[in-house]
């Protein structure tokens, strides 16, 4: 079997795109890899985590990708050991396959990212990645700022729905960074032997703009329940509006309804029945009745 690799002296990297059992058995057979980790390698559903063993590291990263709007968490599997590194992700994470290729295109290229080890190596893709989130977060933070410009004017429907993908984005998104500010905090303490040959600071630098990404996201979440609860009022005022304008035609009705009634049982003995103007003059009591109740109500500031 065939699997795509790159090597600089005696450092190797080996890259798997969707990988599939057939890649998890060869890994198997030629590494040294717990049974239960490549098992996970295969699984879409895991949590930011770094399991340390003797002879290599094992980590799972996510960062998010967007679909249609909405964001999705794509995966890293690494696995590294004293001269290797095996990464295994899914067809989101574009930036591993272009430095990947970059690497299979150019010996120059490999030798740039092979040659300081497989640690320095992980801690250059993990960067790219981490930088990668930062596009989304301004896309998030103009997508809040159309929403509130937008607040007063757009359809509630429409404003509601772009509200519910923001809030849901900035879920996803901490559910990812959350946990992996633990791990590299844990790497910068000097966690892991394989992985802190002097890349202490390097990994800080990862920590701090992991750091710089949450409070961001809690930036944004603040500003969009914000706008959530101001929305909510809104749509509430404009409810009671129309229900308070409905109430009032109700009510300006009930007194004529229950005059063109009685007018309409056909009895000789009602005042105007027979008089020849009839019409115009309940036609007339009927316009200053309505006349009347607004000015009542105009009155009590109901209007």
């Amino acid at each position: 079997m065939k699997i795509p690799s790159v090597s600089y002296k005696n450092i190797k990297w080996i890259s798997i795109k969707k990988p599939t059992k057939e890649h998890i058995e060869w890994l198997g057979q030629n590494f040294p890899f717990h049974p239960l980790d490549l098992e996970d390698s295969l699984s879409r559903v895991q949590r930011p985590r770094i399991d340390s063993y003797a002879s290599y590291v094992s980590l799972v990263l996510q960062f998010p990708s967007v679909e249609k709007g909405k964001f999705l968490a794509s995966e890293l599997n690494a696995f590294i050991g004293p001269n290797y590194l095996v990464t295994l992700h899914n067809e989101r994470l574009d930036i591993v396959d272009n430095l990947f290729r970059k690497c299979l295109k150019s010996k120059r290229e490999t030798a740039y990212y092979l040659k300081l080890g497989p640690g320095r190596l992980l801690y250059t893709i993990v960067d790219k990645l981490v930088d990668s989130c930062f596009p989304l977060l301004e896309q998030m933070g103009n997508a809040i700022e159309k929403i509130d410009s937008q607040l007063f004017e757009a359809s509630p429907k429409g404003i509601v729905e772009k509200i519910s993908v923001i809030r849901r984005n900035a879920i996803i998104f901490q559910t990812m960074i959350k946990p992996q500010i633990t791990i590299f905090a844990d790497l910068e303490r000097g966690g892991s032997k394989l992985l802190n040959h002097n890349l202490k600071n390097y990994w800080g630098n990862i920590n701090d703009h992991l750091h710089k990404i949450w409070d961001r996201l809690e930036d944004y979440r603040e500003l969009i329940e914000g706008l959530a609860a101001t929305n909510e009022s809104l749509l509430s005022f404009k409810t009671n509006e129309i229900i308070k304008i409905l109430t009032i035609f109700s009510v300006v009705l009930l007194p004529l309804t229950l005059l063109s009634g009685i007018y309409g049982m056909n009895l000789s003995y009602l005042p105007f029945a027979r008089h020849p103007a009839a019409l115009a003059i309940i036609t007339g009591i009927m316009l200053s009745i309505v006349a009347l109740m607004l000015l009542f109500f105009k009155k009590k500031r109901w209007l």
